[in-house]
């Protein structure tokens, strides 16, 4: 069992500096990127689509507890017309492999249905093998696929 409550605003900060720091981080190990590169993509793309929306009822910004009231994880939300898109999950690592990715998508689900949305999508970096297998589990298709080459 997992419990979703609000971000508040301090929490909601900490969220975004570690969530560009982790996503530089899988941007460089792609091997495009530099790490100077890596991190000014991150921010960019945090900063042009997070700042302006903590308070904005189309986002949902939420702190992910177990049942004992531990803090394990983040989950992002965007409500758009007709679907919903997760834009982050982040699972803390001791909670990883417990159950909670499964218990995460279920309540999830359950909001789509709530919102009365015909899809949810996501997008996941290719490195990310076990959270792709749950969420093909979950029924979720690949429907596009982002290549690059160096030259």
């Amino acid at each position: 069992m997992i419990i979703l409550k609000s971000m508040d605003k301090k929490t909601y900060k900490i969220f975004i500096k570690n969530s560009i720091k982790r996503f530089a981080k899988d941007l460089e190990e792609t091997n495009f990127y530099s790490k100077k590169d890596a991190i000014k993509l991150s921010k960019k793309i945090y900063v042009n689509n997070t700042n302006k929306d903590f308070k904005n009822s189309e986002f949902g910004f939420y702190t992910i507890y177990n049942k004992k009231k531990k803090k394990i994880g983040y989950l992002w939300l965007k409500n758009e017309k007709k679907m919903l898109l997760i834009s982050e999950i982040y699972i803390r690592k001791k909670y990883r492999n417990q159950g909670y990715g499964n218990a995460l998508m279920s309540k999830i689900e359950k909001i789509a249905k709530k919102l009365k949305v015909d899809k949810i999508e996501l997008s996941v970096m290719v490195k990310k093998n076990i959270a792709k297998i749950l969420y093909i589990k979950y029924g979720f298709s690949v429907i596009s696929e982002l290549m690059m080459k160096k030259v």
